[in-house]
């Protein structure tokens, strides 16, 4: 369905969905050993694009997820993740469903004395969505499409982007798409994923197989890679963040520093916090300076609790940063 007025446009997250089965424990198990030291264990809903839609739907932006679904009737995983997205307000009308396919699963240990988390996926038998089902998607119903640059389907990724590029250019800028991609993890021609996007983030992971040693050099280095007036967002951890606009009125890299809770607990999506909160604040016509900080403070925010329940810690932080221009 065509969506005709402005506040009818929602922001629509393209990635993956996954179940997420969290283990924390005391501190990392030795390899080979039988540990008693488990503190507790959950199932989330996980997924980048998927995290970065429940921290939107925290702040209150409607938004949507278009990803493969499994719904493999002989496992409940499916179901909860299902159940889950409702839970968040979260729409999934695109959503692209596989009957007898299971969905990814991700093992994690959270480390509890220093908040790390150790990561094991499993894809499964699960499609990656394909640009033929992108084709179907109405793009006057969004005002903002964030791509997860997914190493599995890089080409068909390229071919969405050219597709809402091609759109952006028939119409007036009120009506145009913002695009923005994620960059995680490294493979060769990611050039093409971000030559097109309005904003580009780019992980400390990727920056480091490229041998790029901090934020600021990263900003630098990825910049020549994206058109003028783009903007290259770098998060950095406890390092806080850097960005750079590309052909702006001052380009230079402009460092935020990081907002650490008096406990790291679990780092677990911190990343996909920060490009939501990020994508909320750009949303909102909200300056990158001030976006980026906002990131940097809800991310520091979840890394102090375990899991995404972080709702009323986000809008006091919104209310803060963005609506009374308090600094964190």
């Amino acid at each position: 369905m065509a969506c005709f007025l402005e506040s009818d446009r929602r922001i629509l997250c393209v990635g993956l969905a996954c179940l997420d089965l969290v283990t924390v424990a005391n501190e990392f198990p030795i390899e080979d050993s039988d540990s008693r030291s488990i503190l507790h264990h959950r199932w989330q809903r996980g997924g980048n694009a998927s995290n970065s839609c429940t921290i939107l739907s925290h702040l209150g932006a409607p938004c949507e997820l278009l990803c493969t679904i499994g719904t493999n009737p002989h496992q409940t995983n499916s179901q909860f993740i299902l159940s889950d997205i409702k839970s968040h307000g979260i729409r999934i009308d695109n959503a692209v469903l596989y009957e007898n396919h299971s969905m990814p699963m991700t093992v994690i240990i959270v480390n509890e004395s220093n908040g790390s988390r150790t990561i094991l996926h499993h894809r499964g038998d699960l499609p990656e969505l394909s640009l033929r089902d992108f084709e179907s998607v109405d793009l006057t119903c969004y005002k903002w499409i964030h791509f997860e640059g997914r190493p599995y389907n890089d080409g068909d990724t390229v071919q969405m982007l050219e597709r809402v590029q091609k759109w952006n250019s028939e119409r007036d800028s009120k009506s145009q798409i913002v695009l923005s991609v994620e960059v995680e993890k490294y493979r060769s021609g990611f050039e093409s994923l971000i030559s097109s996007a309005d904003y580009v983030f780019v992980s400390k992971d990727i920056a480091q197989v490229c041998g790029l040693q901090n934020k600021e050099e990263t900003a630098i280095s990825f910049s020549k890679y994206i058109k003028n007036k783009a903007t290259i967002i770098c998060p950095w951890g406890e390092n806080g963040a850097a960005y750079l606009t590309k052909g702006g009125d001052d380009e230079r890299v402009a460092v935020v520093p990081a907002c650490s809770p008096a406990k790291v607990v679990d780092t677990l999506a911190a990343g996909d916090t920060f490009i939501g909160s990020v994508i909320y604040a750009l949303s909102e016509n909200y300056p990158v300076s001030k976006a980026v900080e906002f990131g940097c403070a809800v991310a520091g925010a979840k890394c102090g609790i375990h899991g995404l329940n972080i709702k009323e810690l986000a809008l006091k932080l919104r209310q803060n940063i963005l609506e009374t221009g308090k600094s964190h």
